[in-house]
């Protein structure tokens, strides 16, 4: 039963952290990759509802990371938001 608590408490611990910035490089290049399967594949997937999965499979909180971008990349940023 301990064992479970301190699972638990580390998998919300993580999850409420703030993103790093190596935290933000893995979500942009995820995106990218994402992106560029969006094309192949001819998925109608808009860039925003990628960034959301590349955020979600990086387990970082992307209101928290699309605030960083819009400090510290405001060029991808307005890219990334203009659509939605």
């Amino acid at each position: 039963m301990k064992n479970k608590s301190l699972l638990l408490f580390l998998i919300f611990a993580s999850c409420s952290a703030e993103p790093t910035k190596v935290d933000v490089e893995r979500v942009i290049k995820h995106f990218i990759q994402l992106r560029i399967q969006n094309e192949i594949t001819g998925s109608k997937q808009s860039d925003m509802e990628l960034f959301y999965i590349s955020c979600r499979n990086n387990r970082v909180n992307c209101d928290k990371v699309l605030e960083i971008l819009k400090k510290e990349n405001p060029e991808f940023y307005q890219t990334l938001t203009q659509n939605q």
